[in-house]
Formats: C-alpha cells, structure tokens, sequence
C-alpha cells in the first residue's frame, strides 16, 4: 500500500471535489488547482500516474492504463487525457474503471 501526502491546500481541494459526486466540469476543477502552464499538467498526471496507472514494457508492446474506482474520477480522467492527449479507451476490471491507451494510440 502506498500513502501519497498532498501539501497543496489546492491540489487538497481537487482531489476532494473529484470525490464528490457532484456535476463539477473539469473546467471547474483545473482553475481551482490553477493548472496554467504545461508544466503544472504534467506534474499532475505525474502524480496520477503513481497512485493509479501501470504501462506495459514498451519493448515488447505499449500499453498505458489508469485504474479507478470512482465513476466521478473516471469520467473525469477520462476528459482530462482526451485534452492533454487524445482520447483512451475504457474497460471495466471487477470493481474498477480503466482508462487506457495501446500500441501507437
């Protein structure tokens, strides 16, 4: 198990909002945090990617999946890549959402 401590009063709010099952955009989301540079983003999706994404050894194939439990997260996720990088798949694994990209996508 792994414990990630967020010392970002904003990034706190976020990520409680994204919890919450409420109608909030990601539009909403992104200026709470203030997401205003690539930079920012991609430190993001960083963090993401630690607490819930595995990849595949690209030597053999590529593939790279987020897993959540949360519809809110997922359908969340789901718009935040679509803009950063281009629309991923979804799957659904026993309890858990999954967003992912494969092969050249």
């Amino acid at each position: 198990m792994f414990w990630v401590t967020v010392l970002s009063k904003a990034v706190a709010i976020y990520v409680d909002r994204l919890d919450r099952e409420d109608d909030t955009s990601v539009e909403e989301l992104s200026q709470i945090v203030g997401f205003r540079c690539y930079e920012c983003r991609r430190a993001f999706l960083a963090g993401v990617f630690v607490t819930s994404g595995i990849a595949t050894d690209p030597k053999k194939r590529y593939s790279l999946e987020f897993g959540v439990k949360k519809k809110t997260r997922e359908m969340w996720l789901f718009n935040f890549l679509s803009a950063e990088h281009g629309e991923p798949s979804r799957v659904e694994r026993d309890a858990r959402l999954g967003l992912y990209y494969k092969g050249s996508e």
